[in-house]
């Protein structure tokens, strides 16, 4: 509604705005809008925003005596866009933006004028009704039957209910064919097909909703849901998330897949994965997929280590490689663990815990020391976050699948972690695709009691403990049943001392100290021959 003596050379124009521009609405707020906006105009400005709110300068006041009634449909999709955009929700907005129906615009202008007879009785009309881009109404037509619509709302309804329900609703019925399945063309009523009913789906809701939904039985669904048994590689998963939790003490944790490029460069990490980034990634620190479990490690303990000084974590995720070709990139699966201590080195447990882990899994493998010759598969060489002595390289089938690593001090500075950090990444993705037989092993108890023995020698610095374990499996006693790592001491200068406890059994006889003498001096010996001196001989 404009005020008729405003509007300048008797012209109403719609139009869009054409160019961004200030806009004084009816509330005396200034919008700005753009050039695809739509506006209403006279002969030389714009008097309203299309659908959403008028103009202050054509606004109608208490002097008025002579007004101007448009009546107009506008598309929906627009006034949404136009009214998000300016932050202006108005009672018109919000009607357009529902679509409605274009075959009521006469409707609307009569009763408004009859609204304006009852409120002031002398009011007269000037002029005739102008109009303008009024669509044609277009028929919707749904073709459907009594048997479909039973089918959709489980409740028999037939020919009968059909035709008096929705010609109550003013739909029109006409009948196709007959036969034992009667078919119906169903005519939608201009102002229900504004989006409203469109498919035989929305005929079979208004018949439910007028016979009452409370008649309809409800019945469980006709499918039949079967358990289905986990694959051997979930399975596998599986039983590692319960050993971690339970043997190895660990909390289960999750990252997000997506990582960022801050993140990568922070923990410096080489491979940037620049071919598996997000063309519309929600934020920078999301933008690629992750490359390896443990740079998303490295921040969920920087974020432990400002709550705790000890704990363990653990993630069973997915890393993405970029291969080329038509198959692009590849998911692993793999096991990232992290092993934190404030003063004692985690290094050791955490190598015993993933070969328990192995062990429990009945994955053959072996851990030993990385080959500088060998590139490895999941921790680069030029990754300057692992510690250059203390590495292990986790190997199943001949192939590295694996390591074990003590963090290096340069990165745990950069990433604010305090104290010193294990961490290990075991990929699981050839072993889940053809998983190990998993059968029970049985052994009978022994009748016979076991002999430890703990001994500690002196290794160099640099040197591995299971170079030392090694030397007594090397002894090839029958009665060796056991050989691991007890302890790690730090000596500075002189090296580090290695404590190793060995077990010796036999499965006839109690062994007598004689026997227990002469292996224990055995061992010694081989130890020392091996550059591996009792502990407090080593001069």
């Amino acid at each position: 509604m404009f005020i008729r003596t405003t509007i300048c050379g008797a012209k109403i124009i719609v139009r869009r705005a054409g160019r961004d521009m200030d806009f004084t609405t009816l509330d005396g707020q200034v919008r700005r809008l753009c050039a695809t906006d739509t506006v209403v105009c006279d002969a030389e400005r714009e008097s309203a925003i299309a659908g959403v709110m008028g103009g202050l300068e054509s606004s109608v006041t208490e002097d008025t005596t002579q007004v101007m009634i448009e009546v107009a449909n506008w598309v929906d999709a627009e006034i949404r866009r136009t009214g998000t955009r300016l932050g202006l929700r108005t009672d018109a907005s919000i009607r357009y933006e529902k679509s409605l129906d274009s075959q009521q615009l006469v409707k609307c202008l009569l009763r408004i004028y009859e609204l304006f007879l009852d409120l002031m009785p002398g009011a007269r009309a000037v002029g005739g009704i102008q109009s303008d881009n009024v669509p044609t109404p277009s028929d919707l037509v749904i073709q459907t039957s009594s048997l479909r619509i039973s089918k959709i709302l489980g409740e028999s309804i037939d020919d009968q209910t059909l035709t008096r329900v929705l010609e109550s609703l003013g739909f029109r019925i006409a009948l196709i064919s007959g036969g034992q399945e009667c078919t119906h063309a169903i005519h939608v009523p201009t102002w229900r097909a504004t989006k409203d009913i469109e498919c035989e789906v929305d005929i079979a809701e208004e018949i439910g909703r007028i016979i009452g939904y409370s008649s309809i039985k409800p019945l469980s669904p006709v499918q039949g849901i079967s358990p289905l048994r986990l694959s051997p590689g979930k399975t596998l998963m599986r039983k590692a998330q319960d050993f971690l939790v339970l043997r190895g003490r660990a909390l289960e944790i999750m990252t997000y897949p997506l990582i960022g490029r801050h993140l990568l460069e922070r923990t410096s990490w080489p491979i940037l994965n620049e071919h598996l980034v997000l063309a519309n990634a929600i934020s920078p620190e999301h933008d690629r997929m992750r490359p390896s479990l443990i740079p998303s490690l490295l921040a969920a303990a920087a974020a432990n280590r400002r709550e705790h000084e000890e704990f363990r974590i653990f993630e069973c995720g997915r890393s993405y490689i970029h291969i080329g070709g038509e198959v692009f990139s590849q998911d692993r699966y793999q096991i990232g663990i992290v092993f934190h201590a404030e003063k004692i080195n985690p290094f050791i447990d955490l190598s015993d815990t993933v070969e328990e882990l192995l062990e429990y899994l009945k994955i053959p493998h072996r851990l030993s020391a990385a080959n500088p010759v060998e590139p490895h598969g999941l921790v680069p060489a030029n990754w300057p976050g692992s510690h250059p002595h203390e590495f292990l390289d986790i190997r199943i089938m001949n192939q590295s699948c694996g390591a074990v690593l003590s963090l290096h001090p340069q990165v745990a500075r950069a990433m604010k972690i305090k104290g010193r950090s294990g961490f290990a990444v075991l990929d699981l993705t050839d072993v889940m695709a053809k998983p190990p037989t998993q059968k029970q092993d049985f052994r009978p108890l022994d009748k016979f009691p076991y002999a430890e023995f703990d001994v500690t020698v002196v290794m160099p610095q640099h040197a591995y403990a299971e170079d030392a374990v090694s030397v007594v499996k090397g002894q090839r006693m029958k009665e060796i049943r056991s050989v691991g790592i007890r302890d790690v001491f730090e000596l500075g200068k002189e090296g580090r001392a290695i404590t190793l406890n060995i077990v010796f059994r036999d499965a006839q006889k109690t062994l007598d100290p004689e026997f227990l003498q002469r292996a224990e001096a055995a061992v010694i010996a081989a130890l020392a021959g091996a550059g591996y001196p009792l502990r407090g001989a080593e001069h």
